[in-house]
């Protein structure tokens, strides 16, 4: 006669029972994580653009800015106070935009999927008897 728990089946069935439940477990848990990583790489691909953005806005408008200003200041001053005066406007606008796409990036926070790790530290704490309940986990 096969041993059996306090619920009438065998150990074998509730090996059975234990296993395929572990593997819905980490097949959700797999899920959440692919879901959580790609929302961050999303805004990572933002932040990263408007860096760019940024770049090629200083760099090519700059040229063209530049050149067109001196010649407008050629009747006012001399040739080296229109590309100084254009130059520092350029640089600030450049580093304004930098600095936006730097704090989108930052704002990505830590490359782990933070909640599926939560969760699945939760899930290691229920399954080896130190519950901590959690939200929708209880």
């Amino acid at each position: 006669m096969p041993e059996s728990g306090g619920s009438g089946q065998s150990i074998g069935e509730l090996g059975k029972q234990l296993r395929d439940e572990l593997t819905v477990l980490v097949r959700d848990e797999l899920a959440l994580a692919k879901r959580e990583l790609a929302g961050k790489a999303r805004r990572g691909i933002i932040g990263g653009i408007l860096c760019g953005a940024g770049g090629a806005l200083g760099f090519y408008g700059g040229g063209g800015v530049i050149a067109g200003i001196t010649v407008l200041f050629e009747s006012i001053g001399d040739y080296w106070q229109a590309p100084l005066f254009i130059g520092v406007v350029l640089l600030g606008m450049g580093g304004a935009l930098g600095l936006v796409g730097i704090q989108v990036l930052r704002g990505i926070g830590s490359p782990l999927p933070e909640r599926t790790v939560d969760r699945v530290q939760r899930d290691i704490e229920t399954v080896t008897g130190r519950t901590r309940p959690g939200p929708g986990r209880g």
